[in-house]
């Protein structure tokens, strides 16, 4: 059990440094502190780093909780201590690719969010049918606007409509395969995770254009945590589904929005809205 003066004097060397967490070992001398000031109130006398006026348990108990708390622990009522979150940690997250896009366009692909966490939204495609992370292709060329779409747009100028953007009179982001009937190329969105942790997606995909000049074929429209598929929708031309999912992510780790042109890319223009919550 350490003495009194050296209780003062490991208490006033972490004051000096500033120091946070407070160690453990001096917390835990704190705490039998108050044991003796509790055995010894009724001597009217506290330990000598508390002042040389006698001190009662109360106003012992309160300067110990603001410093364990400044220290990142609780107490419980039973004496055990356990890390805590902090406040911002409790705050919810959200992350909408469509409230961001904006913020992304000037900057680069991959773009940030609105947390100013850099990387976080990327605008890829496929080289082929596979769905594997490890070969998506971010997609080269931007414009604002782009003429055959009428928005804001990540594109690549190789292939027709492939596309994925946003429009100044929509919330939603906007995507387009690409395919010519043998070959295809998948439109994907790529949100890469900045926290660890559980999120919820939730968000409605839709056909976008309600005529077509030709025979416009289904969309496969899916989300993937990595190469784990965890929804998968068919569309036809011009519906539009619902989706909502939780899952854990890690920092770094992917999930991917993808509308799969299936065998045909004609009039396959797709709606996204999503939210990711955490």
């Amino acid at each position: 059990m350490r003495s009194d003066d050296e209780m003062e004097r490991l208490l006033q060397d972490w004051l000096d440094d500033e120091a946070r967490p407070m160690p453990h070992d001096v917390l835990e001398s704190a705490l039998e502190a108050v044991g003796r000031t509790s055995q010894e109130n009724r001597r009217r006398a506290g330990p000598a780093w508390l002042g040389s006026r006698p001190a009662s348990l109360l106003a012992v108990a309160a300067v110990l909780i603001l410093v364990v708390l400044a220290g990142g622990l609780t107490a419980n009522l039973v004496g055990s201590f356990g890390p805590i979150e902090s406040a911002s940690a409790r705050i919810p997250q959200t992350w909408d690719p469509a409230a961001d896009f904006d913020l992304a366009s000037p900057r680069g692909n991959p773009g940030p969010d609105q947390h100013d966490n850099p990387a976080v939204w990327s605008y890829l495609r496929t080289p082929g049918a596979e769905h594997d992370p490890a070969t998506y292709v971010l997609l080269p060329d931007f414009a604002d606007p782009l003429p055959t779409f009428g928005g804001t747009a990540w594109y690549e100028a190789n292939y027709l409509n492939l596309l994925i953007g946003k429009r100044a009179t929509s919330d939603a982001l906007y995507m387009h395969p690409w395919s010519d009937g043998a070959i295809t190329r998948d439109a994907i969105l790529g949100w890469t995770s900045p926290i660890t942790g559980q999120v919820t997606v939730e968000g409605t995909v839709a056909r976008a254009q309600h005529s077509c000049p030709v025979d416009a074929g289904d969309i496969i429209f899916s989300v993937e945590r990595g190469m784990e598929s965890l929804q998968r929708t068919v569309l036809g031309f011009a519906q539009n589904a619902q989706f909502s999912l939780t899952t854990s992510v890690t920092i770094g780790e992917s999930l991917y929005f993808i509308v799969d042109a299936d065998a045909d890319a004609s009039c396959d223009l797709t709606e996204l809205r999503v939210t990711i919550s955490h």
